[in-house]
């Protein structure tokens, strides 16, 4: 098990490694709700820390398969998009998606490639755990419907659901 906060600002990693030469300033707003700098500096800051995690992940996970002295389970998987953070009432179903856009990867010992893990309609954050304990122990988990939903930047407790449907659009 290992939480990682990337990639997220304030950026720290270039593509190779180092620290990027010219980031983007991590000074957040007076509420404390973005951080400053424009969308074209923050995607590349994020695009640049991105690729880095990548190899990061990738080498962890050959190393993990290569020791492991059994199958080992390995779950990835990002607990929100890249999109920044939005007022709900104003932000439109593009930044929704960027923002609720989930990374999910799961390796589970006995499943073959292009098998899926979880059925359509129950593959959310929610269920990951769920269906790769479920498989690895031969057990019926109960999964939960998928659903989404976003809180306001401003009130980051008071979560609104998100319709489904904006995120398959």
């Amino acid at each position: 098990f290992a939480p990682m906060l990337v990639p997220e600002a304030p950026f720290v990693f270039a593509r190779d490694g180092k620290p990027p030469r010219n980031a983007p300033a991590s000074t957040r707003t007076s509420d404390g709700a973005r951080y400053m700098t424009t969308l074209t500096q923050y995607r590349r800051a994020y695009i640049d820390q991105l690729h880095f995690t990548n190899q990061m992940v990738m080498k962890a996970t050959d190393e993990i398969l290569a020791n492991s002295p059994a199958p080992p389970v390995i779950l990835i998987a990002s607990s929100r998009g890249p999109g920044f953070e939005v007022d709900v009432d104003q932000a439109t179903d593009e930044q929704i998606r960027e923002r609720l856009g989930v990374l999910m990867m799961a390796y589970v010992p006995g499943m073959t490639p292009g098998e899926v893990l979880l059925p359509e309609g129950k593959a959310c954050l929610a269920n990951l755990f769920r269906g790769a304990l479920g498989r690895v122990f031969g057990i019926s988990v109960p999964l939960e419907s998928a659903g989404a939903y976003l809180s306001d930047k401003s009130k980051p407790g008071a979560f609104h659901a998100v319709p489904v449907e904006v995120l398959l659009r």
